[in-house]
């Protein structure tokens, strides 16, 4: 949960510092925050995949049930948050850094993607946590 916290609450404040004047202090705390963040995900990822293999058992159960199939669904918007994640670390922020007023724009927009995707994934996971169980529990 801190992992996560420290990704979604970043969300905001980088969306704000992002238009700041100045392009080498805004790289260098966006290059830091992706330098974290890499360290975060690689956890959740190991994480959700022990915790999900632990509640389903078989790669059949996660297109056999709901549960498996609202997962999946999680899985879908999670890839596309770090899709955008990797496209603001590798490309956007290098442009940021460097000055690149298109840049800022496109990072500003990303980011946003990635606050939209984020809600969702929150929507989704509180669905397959409250409303539907693990096959073994429903």
């Amino acid at each position: 949960m801190i992992a996560v916290s420290y990704w979604i609450g970043a969300l905001v404040p980088l969306f704000k510092i992002a238009s700041s004047p100045q392009h080498s202090r805004v790289g260098a705390i966006l290059e830091r925050f992706g330098n974290i963040a890499i360290l975060a995900v690689g956890t959740l990822v190991a994480a959700g995949a022990v915790v999900l293999w632990l509640l389903l058992g078989t790669v059949e159960a996660i297109f056999a049930s709901a549960y498996g199939r609202l997962v999946l669904l999680k899985l879908a918007l999670v890839a596309g948050l770090l899709t955008l994640a990797a496209i603001n670390k590798l490309r956007l922020t290098p442009g940021v850094a460097a000055g690149d007023r298109a840049a800022v724009a496109r990072l500003r927009r990303s980011i946003a993607g990635e606050m939209t995707l984020a809600a969702a994934i929150l929507v989704v996971t509180a669905a397959f946590t409250t409303v539907v169980g693990p096959p073994e529990l429903e």
